[in-house]
């Protein structure tokens, strides 16, 4: 899966969209989608942004919705502890916040997620917001 959007912060630039992985989970109404991105803590900074503005467009523009039918995104980063960077989880998320990403992008550490903790354990953080969330009330 690969889409483009163009760059909010340069017009004449386009930026691909190619989610490490995505699912869907059905409800009562809508389909509730994910895309997913496990961060291995490799990418720098920049390209990291770059990153967060594709997919904040693809959602905003309706390129996902054409997608995948349904209006419902959350961008889950699964963030895999490195020796090199003990503090990458933080580093991304206030990276996010800084590039305007709010509750659409969720971060975890991958030591934190287990079958049992994964949906409705507060393990999550949320771009936006202080404290630890589960995907699921």
């Amino acid at each position: 899966m690969r889409d483009l959007v163009r760059d909010p912060k340069n017009r004449e630039t386009k930026l691909a969209v190619i989610p490490d992985g995505y699912f869907q989970l059905a409800t009562d109404s809508t389909p509730l989608g994910f895309a997913v991105e496990l961060d291995r803590g490799t990418v720098e900074e920049k390209p990291f942004k770059a990153k967060i503005r594709a997919l904040g467009e693809w959602k905003v523009k309706g390129a996902y919705q054409r997608r995948f039918g349904t209006d419902s995104l959350r961008v889950l980063f699964v963030v895999a502890p490195t020796d090199r960077d003990r503090k990458r989880l933080e580093r991304i998320k206030a990276w996010t916040e800084t590039e305007g990403g709010q509750s659409l992008f969720w971060f975890a550490s991958l030591s934190d997620l287990w079958p049992d903790t994964i949906f409705d354990k507060p393990v999550w953080r949320v771009a936006g917001r202080d404290g630890r969330f589960a995907l699921f009330d």
